[in-house]
């Protein structure tokens, strides 16, 4: 039956293209294989067994066993396949535990190997997506599954079922994680376990819109790393913002969450630390660029090192266009929150305990501020935003800073254009605002210029503020006063 439900997707977009054969093991068995799939050894033993007493859909699965480490290839080569843009996606489990094991899909359609990877001791099926899978004209595909244990000598069992090959659209899918869950996947996303012990979860119910998120939960006692990503395919050539929602409700060990993207132009990210805030809170990762191939990919990660169990949710990830935006945007602040962030300024935490608050109570102009609260010695968060479009030349860089409460903040301003960083450390005496700057920012042909306002708690319990923010020509000014 589940052989069929692929053959009957043989149309998209006025097309036909060719499927993947036997793609749940329904036919053969483990003493005479699983044509057409090939079966290949790279290291170690491991027995082809029969997998009727666990599959995903249907009557069988393919299931290996062994206690030693080793790595087993399963491939099949197809023949036919339309030209286009395709992703890969597969079951697997660990039904009975075992040593940890690495699951790895992969497709080449002609133009090189892609892959996507999982690390699971879990005893349920998860999926695992691989995308943009370029076929060419040759229309030959050739796909797989490799399986890698390491280490151990525990007695342990991988189930794979449910291939299956679907042709991508155009855009960013599924982006609020609304379609899919943690057992068969959110549709269109990749969502599986990169390090330690771990496992993606279902989130309903707690979610930043909507009815659902993507979720991980890590055990009580190991590190974790997961990935969330999705690889977007016939996207406009240009400029974009990225940004993502993150939240750690029930506490636990410290997160980092890490967005990374790559559109064609090399790779950007952007990091930060969640250790106490329990709220949505977002990340934005600014102009990255698209190059003319349309490729788009988009990585969520999240580590932890602590030993507590930990729920990790992400929701709600958007690229803009930000093509027609050119100099300073947003310098007073007055678009955006502490939940939503400021528009197009990117924060984050780098250090200790410290998170976004709301900064309308305290503005030096206007009705908002960016604003952070820190409650460790040493605890740090920035405020950034890369500016484009500027004439080359030397320019002065300054902001309103301040802060309240009992404690005190040493404030820093970062800048850098086409040569050497330049940067300058303020202390506030006293709770009031105070106007810094820096001089001589060179600005080169590219008119590109990141600004970084940065803020270490030194003492205390303190709450410091961002305002008003100036970036102008170094000959328009006449001299820095501090109010």
């Amino acid at each position: 039956m589940k052989n069929a439900l692929l053959a009957m997707l043989v149309l998209y977009a006025g097309i036909s293209y060719a499927q993947i054969q036997n793609p749940g093991f329904e036919t053969g068995s483990a003493t005479g294989g699983y044509p057409p799939w090939v079966v290949t050894n790279i290291s170690g033993s491991p027995a082809l067994v029969d997998g009727s007493d666990k599959p995903h859909t249907g009557l069988q699965a393919l299931r290996f066993f062994s206690t030693d480490p080793f790595e087993v290839q399963v491939s099949q080569a197809i023949t036919g396949v339309a030209a286009g843009v395709y992703h890969l996606k597969v079951f697997f489990n660990m039904p009975y535990g075992g040593d940890a094991t690495t699951f790895t899909l992969y497709a080449d359609g002609g133009l090189g190997e892609e892959t996507a990877s999982a690390l699971s001791t879990y005893d349920s099926y998860r999926s695992l997506l691989c995308s943009n899978i370029v076929v060419t004209a040759a229309g030959n595909l050739m796909v797989g599954i490799r399986m890698a244990k390491a280490s151990g000598a525990t007695g342990t069992s991988v189930y794979v079922d449910d291939f299956s090959l679907i042709p991508a659209p155009t855009g960013l899918q599924n982006y609020s994680f609304e379609a899919g869950n943690a057992t068969n996947g959110w549709d269109y996303w990749n969502v599986c376990v990169t390090g330690g012990i771990g496992f993606p979860e279902n989130a309903s119910g707690m979610a930043h819109t909507g009815t659902n998120s993507a979720r991980f939960y890590t055990a009580q006692g190991a590190p974790f790393s997961g990935v969330i990503s999705q690889g977007l395919n016939g996207v406009p050539p240009g400029r974009y913002n990225v940004k993502m929602y993150y939240h750690r409700p029930w506490g636990g060990d410290p997160i980092t969450f890490r967005l990374r993207t790559n559109g064609g132009a090399g790779e950007k990210s952007i990091e930060t630390l969640n250790d106490s805030n329990n709220a949505w809170r977002s990340l934005m990762l600014q102009n990255v660029e698209v190059t003319a191939s349309g490729f788009f990919d988009i990585f969520i990660e999240c580590f932890t090192s602590g030993d507590q169990g930990t729920s990790i949710y992400v929701d709600d990830v958007s690229i803009t266009n930000v093509d027609s935006f050119t100099g300073l945007q947003n310098p007073g602040f007055e678009a955006g929150n502490q939940e939503d962030g400021w528009d197009f300024w990117s924060t984050s935490v780098q250090k200790g305990i410290a998170f976004e608050e709301s900064g309308t109570g305290s503005p030096h102009s206007g009705s908002n501020s960016c604003r952070f609260y820190n409650n460790t010695l040493g605890s740090k968060e920035t405020v950034n935003q890369e500016i484009v479009g500027l004439t080359p030349g030397s320019y002065d860089v300054a902001a309103w800073m301040g802060h309240i409460y009992t404690g005190n903040c040493d404030f820093k301003i970062r800048a850098q254009g086409n040569a050497s960083e330049v940067s300058g450390t303020f202390t506030p005496p006293d709770n009031a605002y105070h106007n810094y700057g820096i001089s001589g920012v060179s600005v080169g042909s590219d008119g590109l210029l990141k600004v970084w306002l940065e803020a270490t708690a030194t003492s205390g319990d303190v709450s410091t503020f961002f305002d008003d923010v100036t970036v102008l020509p170094t000959s328009a000014v006449e001299s820095w006063s501090l109010y």
